[in-house]
């Protein structure tokens, strides 16, 4: 799981660590994904093909660091409830974008921390916003699944499959469908629907000053 979000990065690498300790020939590699939930399925399930395709240890730690900025991830909450029980947002906020029917679309940063990136008043709305952040970042390639991911919306699940198939070029990609599990479930709350897919490289779309301090820490 990210760094930004969970401390298991931390912990494989002190294992990692370990590991070498006792074992100084061991060859292993830790990766940080940057990317919540489906997001790093779609990463991992493409490693093992490339693993398939002759890429060793060392070649395929360094590919999923390039290969995990070409992961997108966009999703929408029906409410905002579960996230203030969680004590991520005010309760006040939840309570207020409920009264206005507010739907948030919301995605990751390069780190892997969660962000607001748009706010759409009814459900419908909400759910083209995905379809537009698919059409406007999207990079064709058949040979490549996306992910629709749901928590008790299948419905919905079932618009934005449709809604995606209607892209150009689009009618026959292999879509995977899955339900987020207990963990992310309480966090979300029921009504929640991503949409997961390779595209343009996200690092590209990051401000000039934020290259430059990428270039300073040797990213």
């Amino acid at each position: 799981f990210t760094s930004a979000l969970s401390s298991s990065y931390n912990s494989a690498c002190r294992a990692a660590e370990q590991v070498r300790a006792e074992h100084p020939d061991f060859e292993l590699y830790v990766v940080d994904n940057a990317l919540p939930c489906s997001c790093g399925e779609l990463l991992a399930m493409e490693a093992v093909r490339q693993r398939a395709a002759g890429l060793n240890a060392r070649q395929l730690a360094d590919w999923a660091d390039e290969a995990k900025t070409y992961v997108h991830g966009y999703f929408t909450l029906d409410g905002l409830d579960a996230l203030a029980a969680g004590g991520r947002i005010p309760p006040a906020a939840a309570s207020l974008s409920s009264k206005l029917d507010i739907k948030p679309e919301l995605s990751f940063d390069l780190a892997g921390s969660l962000s607001l990136i748009g706010v759409n008043r009814g459900r419908k709305k909400a759910l083209k916003s995905l379809v537009k952040s698919f059409r406007e970042n999207y990079e064709l390639d058949p040979t490549l699944p996306l992910t629709i991911v749901s928590s008790d919306a299948e419905k919905d699940a079932d618009w934005l499959e449709a809604a995606v198939r209607k892209e150009p070029g689009c009618e026959d990609l292999t879509i995977l469908r899955g339900s987020v599990g207990p963990t992310i479930g309480a966090h979300v709350g029921p009504g929640m629907v991503a949409l997961v897919f390779w595209g343009k490289n996200r690092a590209e779309k990051i401000s000039l000053t934020d290259r430059i301090a990428n270039r300073v820490r040797g990213e």
